[in-house]
């Protein structure tokens, strides 16, 4: 019998990680969008979602002049798994920003 190699590649770990994250922030989001509550939490919300909206369109067009630049290799499109986490870690990272700064 063949001996298995049983070690556990660092970049699974960092993808696993990456996924646990992404999932439970994008969760995370659509909860806190859906949440009702008193004109600060809106004011929270409207501003991390802003913030958000504000990042997400400037990764996209990071992506953009970055494709732009490599046109005669084969080009592959954005994950949207990936940038989905992106967008919510994000959200999630301007909702503690915005919580911390206005005290909710």
């Amino acid at each position: 019998m063949g001996v298995q190699n049983t070690e556990i590649s660092i970049e699974l770990i960092f993808a696993c990680i990456f996924f646990v994250l992404g999932v439970i922030s994008v969760i995370w989001m659509i909860i806190s969008i859906f949440k009702t509550g008193d004109e600060r939490k809106e004011i929270i919300i409207l501003k991390a979602s802003h913030w958000t909206f504000i990042e997400t369109v400037g990764i996209l067009f990071i992506n953009l002049f970055y494709y732009i630049g490599l046109r005669e290799e084969q080009v592959e499109g954005i994950n949207s798994f990936v940038l989905l986490s992106i967008i919510g870690i994000l959200y999630l990272i301007n909702l503690l920003i915005f919580r911390k700064r206005y005290g909710d």
